[in-house]
């Protein structure tokens, strides 16, 4: 992972760099054909740098400074493998010359993506320098920021401190200092140094960048945000800092501030798909489900063919009673993305409460095989059977559920059902004092009991159980229903406001599926 920028491979003669090394590099003879080669390199001209070395090399073959000049062309043409041999070559040829381990240091780290023990060769390579030179203030550098990506934290502090206090007081050796307080957990300290590190002159937005990943991969959010508002503040944020100062705003909670900053790099940069997702979803979390239509329109237009998008919007429109609007999203998501175990399951749950509960068992069918272990998806399947009337089915599937603490109410509720529709009351009983027991606010299954009582002559407890239904949900279309059923039985003068209640309760209903069919026209973002 590219945490930092490492300095340039040339180090024979020049080390631009904020440490460079106490010693000085030996330059050897003949010193007019080295620096002819050098210059070759600094012009681009790879090629007649190569010949000039393989002749240099014919005539002196144990000249080290060659061998590493011949390292650098290699690595510019990415050669890894020769290259690293070639200043491995010229180490061993001349081992208290400096620039070789410099050059190989900064190969390995350069390579660390094709090379997974490139770290741990950078981390020798620098030390043995070290045995040569204890005060070399760019292998402590290099060292500091190699153990910052293997968060040796302890170790980044101590090669910091070996630092001149000048060097410790550059950007560049701030940003590290700054990462590795924040990886041990001293984060007032690392916000101090964070402070110190915007009030410096110098400062750049890659400086500040390259700590980032430390300091995300340890959830350090208050330093990360005072690093990218600090950032922002000068005007030196790109758009992709910005866009990671949302992403911790949104983490924070921080939702306005989250939506904002990620509204200033859609202004600043060709938007896209992914960013307006990121969009909808802070929209969705702040309860505006029209902004987040908004910006799924508009993902929808740049992307159609983006499962994620399709999924997210259906999800939008269930909220907001679009069944429609929601069912031909989520088909064309899982059409897109077969195996989006989730999008088969909003699918089936759409499906199951407006259409033919048979097609619901197809996706919930699906689910189960993508998620096995997924309670929840074999209790929404045990429940597609039931009201498929594969009551066989449902039974088997849900008595294997009434155990888990996920689903003991819902299954317990439904065999409930099952067992007072076979006439088996006194089960029935046992089912649904078991579900109430796991869950006693469940509307329906107070509901239940009191149509199990009904069924039992039971009315007073049926009323009782019809009241305490309402209670929690008011429009309980069967709750009230049936307690109108008992007020008629029992001659109950309460029959009269009971049915006024049902006829709005059945109104509502009415309504509400009729508010189910209409459609949504959202103009994009």
């Amino acid at each position: 992972m590219d945490l930092f920028r490492f300095l340039p491979l040339i180090t024979f003669l020049l080390l631009p760099s904020p440490c460079r090394p106490s010693g000085e590099v030996p330059t050897p003879a003949p010193d007019q054909v080295l620096i002819q080669i050098q210059q070759l390199i600094q012009q681009g001209n790879l090629p007649e740098a190569r010949t000039q070395i393989s002749k240099a090399i014919q005539r002196e073959p144990r000249q080290a400074s060659l061998y590493s000049l011949l390292g650098v062309v290699d690595a510019q043409e990415k050669r890894y493998h020769p290259a690293e041999a070639n200043f491995r070559k010229a180490i061993s040829l001349s081992p208290e010359f400096q620039g070789p381990y410099l050059n190989l240091g900064h190969l390995y780290q350069e390579n660390q993506a094709a090379d997974p023990t490139a770290a741990l060769k950078a981390i020798e390579v620098y030390s043995r320098l070290l045995k040569i030179d204890p005060d070399n203030q760019e292998a402590h550098y290099q060292l500091s920021v190699l153990s910052l990506g293997r968060s040796d934290y302890q170790g980044c502090l101590e090669h910091v401190h070996q630092l001149p206090q000048a060097l410790q007081a550059s950007p560049q050796v701030l940003a590290v200092l700054c990462a590795s307080l924040g990886g041990m957990g001293r984060v007032s300290e690392a916000e101090r140094v964070a402070q110190q590190l915007l009030s410096n002159n110098r400062v750049n937005e890659a400086d500040i960048t390259t700590v980032l990943p430390v300091l995300e991969r340890n959830r350090i959010d208050s330093v990360q945000i005072a690093l990218l508002e600090g950032l922002a503040s000068k005007g030196l944020a790109s758009p992709g800092t910005l866009h990671q100062l949302g992403i911790v705003y949104e983490r924070q909670g921080r939702l306005e501030q989250a939506r904002s900053t990620l509204e200033k790099v859609a202004a600043n940069q060709t938007i896209s798909s992914s960013l307006l997702l990121e969009l909808a979803r802070i929209a969705y979390k702040q309860k505006d489900n029209q902004g987040a239509l908004g910006y799924l329109a508009h993902a929808r237009d740049l992307d159609p063919k983006n499962s994620a998008v399709h999924f997210f919007w259906g999800i939008v429109c269930i909220e907001e009673d679009l069944p429609v609007e929601a069912l031909k999203a989520l088909r064309e998501a899982v059409s897109l993305s077969p195996d989006n175990a989730y999008a088969r399951y909003a699918l089936g749950d759409v499906i199951l409460k407006t259409r033919d509960p048979g097609e619901a068992v197809v996706h919930f069918q699906r689910f189960c095989e993508l998620r096995p272990g997924d309670p929840q998806g074999r209790y929404a399947l045990g429940v597609a059977y039931y009201a498929s009337g594969q009551y066989d089915r449902a039974r088997l599937l849900l008595e294997a559920l009434v155990n888990d603490s996920i689903t003991a109410a819902g299954a317990n509720f439904y065999l409930a059902r099952l067992d007072r529709q076979e006439g088996n009351l006194d089960s029935a009983l046992k089912r649904i004092t078991l579900a109430l027991k796991a869950n006693d606010q469940y509307a329906d299954a107070y509901s239940e009991l009191g149509q199990i009582q009904m069924r039992r002559r039971e009315l007073p407890l049926a009323e009782n159980a019809f009241q305490k239904s309402i209670q929690i949900d008011p429009d309980n279309y069967l709750a009230n229903l049936n307690l109108l059923v008992v007020y008629q039985r029992t001659q109950d003068p309460k029959q009269e406001a009971q049915a006024q209640r049902f006829e709005e309760v059945k109104k509502k209903r009415t309504e509400k599926e009729q508010l189910y069919l209409r459609k949504i026209e959202i103009r994009p973002y």
